[in-house]
């Protein structure tokens, strides 16, 4: 299954659960009583719901949980940071993406000597979900890690 999915999927269901609430509230406060007369009726809920107000009561709830979304879907639009430019006369290293798993958020990029190194998402510039894709010419500088010499500072070469 797509992340990207999952994610709008627990998006989703997290702007759904508060929605009956919310929408029993505004009911509330738009009617002295959940029961109103239709046609010389006494009606329930499902009555009032169906009539002007219960589709303003519809109406101001879909904004409610509308407007909170689209704003949170145009901030999920990650723009191209400013400082990823590359210099095409820096003294980085210049090497090939061998592995990256993104579940684990770790590979390698094999440099230009053919020595491969370990590369952490952490290294990766750019914000946002960072990965690299296997075969991707990159950029990076080389630093001493925990468990020997790793990629720091990786931009992908377009």
């Amino acid at each position: 299954m797509d992340n990207g999915f999952v994610r709008k999927l627990v998006t989703g269901l997290l702007y759904a659960i508060p929605a009956p609430v919310v929408l029993g509230l505004i009911v509330f406060s738009f009617s002295t009583s959940l029961h109103i007369d239709i046609d010389g009726e006494k009606a329930g809920l499902l009555a009032y719901l169906g009539t002007g107000e219960g589709f303003l009561v519809y109406l101001i709830t879909a904004i409610l949980f509308l407007v909170p979304l689209i704003i949170i879907q145009s901030y999920g639009e990650v723009a191209p940071d400013d400082t990823d430019f590359i210099d095409a006369n820096d003294n980085r290293e210049q090497g090939t993406v061998k592995w990256f798993n993104v579940n684990k958020g770790f590979g390698f990029i094999t440099r230009s000597n053919g020595e491969d190194i370990f590369v952490h998402f952490r290294s990766i510039r750019g914000r946002g979900h960072r990965s690299l894709k296997q075969g991707q010419a990159v950029r990076f500088d080389i630093s001493e890690g925990e468990k020997g010499l790793q990629a720091d500072n990786v931009c992908i070469i377009d």
